[in-house]
């Protein structure tokens, strides 16, 4: 078995990189005491590059790319990089800057036509 610990620092991180409540481990306290011991913390961990992002209740959607929290100018944008309003995760707006990173610059609709890459 390969184990290894990862902090997340919000459920809905742990959710953009693709994990379930399926993927988490159940132990005792004697077994999680030898897992803390073997298997060190070995990082903390934001949301996945490329995850859509938006605080509760507020419009504005973001971007996740290279650490940062990009805003998506407008519906046209969002739309031309594919997005869809189903892959927005909604989280405490007192909490972004920690799950999902400091802002970054707008994501503008010229920047698909640049780099038809998601989450640039």
């Amino acid at each position: 078995n390969v184990y290894h610990r990862d902090a997340f620092v919000s459920w809905e991180a742990l959710l953009s990189h693709g994990y379930t409540a399926d993927n988490i481990g159940w132990f005792d306290e004697t077994e999680l005491d030898s897992l803390r011991r073997l298997y060190p913390v070995q990082g903390i961990v934001r949301m996945q590059e490329g995850s859509l992002v938006k605080a509760r209740g507020a419009p504005a959607v973001y971007v996740v790319s290279n650490g940062r929290r990009r805003p998506i100018y407008n519906w046209n944008t969002f739309q031309a990089f594919g997005y869809s309003a189903n892959q927005i995760y909604e989280i405490d707006a007192d909490a972004l800057n920690d799950v999902a990173g400091p802002l970054g610059t707008v994501l503008r609709l010229e920047d698909a036509s640049a780099c038809p890459a998601r989450g640039i």
